[in-house]
């Protein structure tokens, strides 16, 4: 799975597959969503310097939190037939 990693407010980082949409908030800076290619959510977020609080999510998403090193990871893939 090929991804992209953005770089977000308060240093976090966000890794997410490449075909991944990412968007941050207009009034409030620390709140992020994810789109497919689809233009569907996959999750939105919220971000501090010291949490992450996912405040939904769609595809039974199961994000990794490295709070040492400040990074969220998505390993959900979009489907195949998505990618054509």
């Amino acid at each position: 799975m090929t991804t992209s990693t953005y770089n977000l407010e308060y240093g976090w980082k966000l890794n997410v597959h490449e075909k991944y949409d990412v968007f941050q908030g207009i009034s409030d800076k620390s709140k992020y969503s994810i789109t497919d290619s689809e233009h569907d959510s996959i999750g939105v977020f919220q971000l501090t310097g010291t949490s992450v609080d996912f405040i939904g999510s769609n595809y039974n998403l199961k994000p990794k939190i490295d709070f040492e090193n400040k990074e969220i990871i998505i390993k959900h893939a979009p489907f195949e037939e998505d990618l054509e």
